[in-house]
């Protein structure tokens, strides 16, 4: 999986710390982590920055979901010349649609899905259209579950977990398991960490940097995968390596070619965590 850090607008010059913690994607957070009185300062900061335009920015587009959708935010940062944007607070296809339409041809999206009506919507808009824009879709569990006057908590989650994880994979995109809002138990985490690894989502969001160190340092395999991974890679390999590739049987496994690619994920993920 790969890391999605969260960071309030008012902390951009923290970023080179949080960058020195190995993680993969930076989130300059201008929605509901800061104050709209704040919001211009940290737009002048931003646009005045060298180095703002490669991360993505949480474009507010709307303070609550009984408010229009205002896409002024987004077209002044596509004016500025950014073009990686996570979108909050979308109700439906509808509303999506009309960001869109405003979109340039290099912007790229993270659509958050945080509310009913878009987590039932989003499959079928998906799947229709395949828009270029929509790098990634994730879940913003903790407006969702507010919507459904619901407790947070994984078992109420699992259906939109696994609705939004199901889409992502049918249309080949990434799909981004939820933030944590737990600032004290490490266990409540990594049992959430465990969960979504498990189920085959390619991201997590992350809002502190303990929750990054214990996303780093996470064993999401062990040394029994490596070496059947590594075992499986080896018989492809002696093989031929052929698209032909016929089942071969390992320590009384049958191995057919649907196991080369967990096996690629274990060497990949391995070796990405060895270059960090």
């Amino acid at each position: 999986m790969k890391s999605y850090f969260f960071i309030p607008g008012t902390l951009y010059n923290n970023v080179s710390k949080v960058k020195a913690q190995l993680v993969d994607e930076v989130i300059i957070d201008l929605e509901d982590a800061v104050k709209g009185s704040e919001r211009e300062k940290i737009i002048n900061t931003l646009c005045n920055a060298s180095d703002s335009r490669k991360y993505w920015l949480r474009v507010p587009l709307r303070e609550s979901f009984e408010q229009e959708v205002d896409t002024n935010f987004l077209s002044l940062f596509m004016r500025n010349g950014f073009s990686k944007m996570v979108l909050p607070k979308l109700k439906s296809e509808e509303e999506l649609k009309k960001v869109l339409n405003i979109c340039k041809a290099d912007v790229e999206l993270v659509v958050l899905i945080e509310h009913p009506r878009l987590l039932i919507e989003i499959e079928s808009f998906l799947l229709a259209t395949h828009d270029i824009h929509i790098r990634s879709i994730g879940l913003g569990s903790h407006d969702l579950m507010s919507m459904m006057g619901a407790k947070h908590a994984l078992s109420n989650l699992e259906y939109p977990r696994q609705k939004l994880l199901y889409t992502a994979k049918s249309v080949g995109i990434e799909a981004i398991d939820i933030a944590s809002m737990e600032l004290q138990r490490k266990d409540i985490f990594l049992e959430e960490l465990k969960d979504g690894f498990e189920k085959g989502f390619d991201g997590k969001f992350l809002i502190h940097p303990w929750q990054l160190e214990l996303f780093n340092n996470y064993t999401y395999y062990s040394e029994k995968d490596v070496e059947w991974a590594t075992q499986v890679l080896k018989a492809y390999k002696l093989s031929g390596g052929s698209r032909e590739f016929s089942p071969i049987v390992i320590n009384d496994e049958v191995i057919e070619r649907p196991h080369l690619n967990r096996a690629r994920a274990i060497i990949k993920k391995m070796e990405r965590n060895e270059s960090k």
